[in-house]
Parts: structure tokens; sequence; C-alpha cells
């Protein structure tokens, strides 16, 4: 598969602020690709070679956790947070960004996950817990970014889950709303809808979350 070679040099900084940048990729003579990314030229995807690529770091963790109570199924917990790009509330797994002292740490995939996993959910993984690494990155839209996360997979036995489930140290710029606990059977029939309970639109990861945990 021939494709062109990008170089530093080919690309163009039309927007840089503390947390987006968008550049112009000029990809051969009188071509250009625009791309929004959270990393500055010297890091991003673009220009890195496949093993570079290959052994990055992803820019976020994105967190399916299973819940095992006894006496009941297995049940997968999302929730409903704000995304400000469409303006509503939307039903997904918690997620946030690795920070520069998760890159530092030996496992920051798990670290990360962990700090999340408790900031969204006030959950705190205990030794009996399981938490571990379904895929260390995957793209998001590549066709327009190269924001990509890990997948992280934390299985959590809590008899009552909704006793400790909480928004308390989360950030003040999130917004949440409610907690929803779901069985496979409810899973696959969203999948199917493509609605959440309530009747709306979900992210992609949502998708992925309950299809990882409808297949198991």
């Amino acid at each position: 598969m021939k494709a062109p070679v990008l170089k530093k040099e080919q690309v163009t900084a039309l927007a840089e602020t503390k947390f987006l940048n968008t550049y112009d990729i000029n990809y051969a003579e009188g071509r250009h690709y625009y791309v929004s990314t959270r990393r500055n030229v010297d890091t991003m995807t673009a220009v890195k070679s496949m093993e570079e690529v290959d052994t990055m770091l992803p820019d976020a963790v994105t967190c399916y956790i299973i819940i095992h109570s006894s006496g009941k199924e297995d049940r997968l917990l999302m929730q409903y947070e704000y995304r400000f790009p469409i303006g509503q509330y939307v039903m997904c797994p918690p997620a946030g960004i690795l920070d520069p002292a998760d890159k530092a740490d030996d496992n920051p995939l798990i670290v990360a996950a962990r700090r999340e996993i408790f900031e969204e959910t006030g959950i705190k993984l205990s030794e009996k817990d399981e938490l571990y690494v379904i895929n260390d990155l995957v793209f998001s839209t590549p066709g327009f970014t190269d924001e990509c996360n890990a997948l992280v997979c934390a299985e959590v036995y809590l008899d009552d889950p909704e006793a400790v489930l909480n928004h308390d140290a989360a950030e003040e710029t999130e917004y949440f709303g409610d907690f929803v606990l779901l069985t496979k059977d409810e899973c696959k029939a969203l999948l199917k809808s493509g609605r959440d309970p309530q009747g709306h639109r979900y992210p992609l990861y949502a998708y992925a979350a309950m299809a990882f945990f409808a297949l198991r």
C-alpha cells in the first residue's frame, strides 16, 4: 500500500490553543488535509513512523466497568455525561485524559483508569477487583483527528453499587447525570435499537462497551 510519507515541514499550524490544535497537512502539491488534535506538531501521529505509532501512548482511557453482585446478573456500568459539542447528555462509559504523571508511571493506562474510575463513579478498586487493558490504543475518528483511547476493563465486586456510586470527585468542568446498570440482554437490545434507555443516540465508545460486555 503506497501512501504519502509526511514530514513536519509539511504541517502548518492554523490554530494552537492549550487544549486543541488544528493543522493543515500539505501532503502533496496543491493538496491539503486538515487535522484537529490534542497533540502539537512534534508529537502528532501524522508525522510518526509506523514503529512510533505502534508504541505511542493514547490520549485517554475509556473504562468498561462490569459490576458483580451476589445473587444478581452481572451488569455494565454506564453514566450520562453532558457533551459540549452536541449540547446534551449522552450515555457513555467513564473516561479521562492521561495526565503527565500517568505517562511517567510504569503502567500509565492502569494508573489513569484507576483514577478516572474513582473520580467519575466513586468506586475505589480493592484487591479483589480486576483491572486490565482490553486494547492499548484505538483511534476515535481518524478521518478528522488523531485522538485515541485505551480501552480498560474493571471487574468490580459490589453487592450494593447504588450505595457507592457518586460523582463527588469529578472535576468542576464536567457535568453528569444518572448512572445506568445494564444486563447483557439490555445491552443487546440497545445495540440493535441504536438508542439509549431514554430513546436518544449514544456515542461509539458506548456501542463498543456494550458489545464487549454482551459478547463475553
